[in-house]
């Protein structure tokens, strides 16, 4: 398979075709937030079953985990999405092999509107995304932790009883966005897997403060994490090993900077 860069926003976004291993450690600039999607081989898509044993899959995860942490500033966030259920059954164990360097802080669940499964069982409306941090002292933006879409007037007493210190509800830990989540024929991102982009950009917000931060996502897909970064002008680097996956994300991310600018001009 071919290697290839990808430069754009005068090099603020790095776009790499190729697989993270090879790419993770030359990256030479210090990293504030993590996002990673990684494959959970619960699909039978073959970037989902590329390994023969269990033991070679926790052995890949290791590596890639490895070089990330290694490139985590000390206020560095990580955020893993996973997924649990009958086929899915490396959260634990990953999730604990990680909090051997890292400190976890939450177990955040996203609640889907349509779900996935067979008929013996639960249907599974639902998929995990853990996050870690390097220190206890990681970037916080107070800010993005309320929904501004949706004032409240509420006059009665908060959870402490004392009065209410804004008029915007907090963001729980349960995660509520089910825009472009594609099955079938609906799948317009054309990835198995994608992540609402709504989602995505509240990582963004609450674990970066500046446009000089940098976030990576080693899985990049169909784009998601890139679009973001550049709709809330952050620095961004992708490595995506699938070629066609690569040419999408790099379509997307394109497109949404040419409508940023647009809407720079207009504004200005």
């Amino acid at each position: 398979m071919g290697q290839e860069i990808v430069k754009l926003d005068n090099g603020r976004i790095v776009l790499i075709c190729g697989d993270c291993l090879i790419w993770l450690p030359k990256i030479k600039v210090p990293i504030d937030l993590v996002i990673a999607d990684p494959p959970q081989r619960v699909t039978n898509q073959q970037w989902d079953q590329q390994w023969s044993t269990n033991e070679d899959y926790y052995s890949w995860h290791f590596y890639w985990t490895y070089y990330c942490k290694l490139l985590m500033c000390n206020t560095a966030s990580l955020y893993l999405w996973q997924t649990i259920g009958s086929k899915q059954y490396s959260l634990f164990k990953i999730a604990n092999d990680l909090t051997t360097e890292l400190t976890f802080q939450d177990w955040i669940t996203w609640k889907k509107s349509r779900g996935m499964g067979n008929r013996k069982g639960w249907l599974y409306t639902r998929e995990e995304c853990l996050w870690f941090t390097k220190t206890n002292s990681y970037i916080w933006n107070i800010d993005a932790q309320y929904d501004l879409t949706q004032p409240t007037n509420r006059k009665d007493l908060g959870y402490n009883g004392k009065p209410r210190k804004s008029q915007f509800k907090r963001y729980t830990n349960i995660w509520e966005c089910n825009e472009d989540q594609n099955y079938g024929a609906d799948r317009i991102r054309e990835h198995y897997t994608p992540k609402p982009l709504g989602l995505i950009e509240r990582i963004v917000n609450a674990h970066t403060l500046t446009a000089n931060d940098v976030v990576l996502d080693p899985f990049l897909g169909s784009g998601t994490t890139g679009v973001a970064c550049a709709k809330l002008n952050r620095r961004f680097i992708g490595i995506e090993k699938d070629p066609t996956y690569f040419q999408f994300a790099v379509n997307r991310i394109q497109k949404e900077l040419e409508n940023a600018n647009q809407a720079y001009q207009l504004s200005g």
